[in-house]
């Protein structure tokens, strides 16, 4: 994951997690170890388009909902892979 890229970073926080959980902090952070994930930046780019493209449309159909949140959860049905 690109420094400082704001998308996805539960997803890196949580692997982080997953890690000091196996390996221990001291080789998590000091390096050492390849970390492959499935996270995708240009899936990440469209899952965050899709839900603020949807938002906008609520909104605009029901100007009192304008503090809407929401959430897309994308899986590979073959492999379960997030």
């Amino acid at each position: 994951m690109a420094s400082g890229d704001a998308s996805g970073r539960y997803f890196e926080e949580e692997v982080r997690r997953q890690l000091v959980s196996r390996f221990g902090s001291d080789r998590v952070l000091r390096g050492g170890l390849r970390v492959y994930t499935t996270y995708d930046p240009a899936l990440q780019h469209a899952a965050d388009m899709a839900v603020r493209t949807r938002i906008a449309q609520i909104v605009k159909m029901r100007p009192a909902a304008r503090d809407l949140q929401g959430s897309l959860v994308a899986m590979d049905p073959l492999t379960g892979d997030v």
